[in-house]
């Protein structure tokens, strides 16, 4: 669970605000890849979806590439915080803003993890 975790860590690292979406088991951003060749980053679409029992991960960049992250999923759940209060959905285009923070709780066999991202 824990390189669940540090994948989607460095996938939300990198965020660009124009597009990002959560709720519950599923979330949809843009993200900066690091530095390639041309020392420039490339921006992808990342999402995470459960789809029955795994968590998934899909990227849309240069190709598409549709992944399992994670088997015998129990729950993914997202929270978004607004300065306040944590939210258990965030549109960008609804609410015209990042969350200041992100977090992540992985079940998996009857255990689980919790992971808060500081965006602020």
């Amino acid at each position: 669970m824990n390189g669940a975790l540090e994948l989607i860590k460095k996938d939300l690292r990198y965020l660009h605000p124009s597009h990002f979406i959560g709720r519950k088991g599923y979330i949809e951003v843009l993200s900066y890849t690091p530095l390639h060749s041309d020392n420039e980053p490339y921006l992808q679409k990342i999402y995470y979806a459960i789809e029955g029992s795994r968590l998934m991960r899909k990227n849309e960049s240069l190709e598409v590439k549709k992944i399992i992250i994670l088997d015998n999923l129990d729950f993914f759940d997202i929270e978004f915080f607004d300065k306040q209060a944590w939210k258990k959905e965030w549109d960008y285009k609804k609410s015209g803003m990042m969350p200041e923070g992100i977090r992540v709780t992985i079940g998996c066999r009857g255990k689980s993890v919790v992971m808060v991202l500081d965006l602020g």
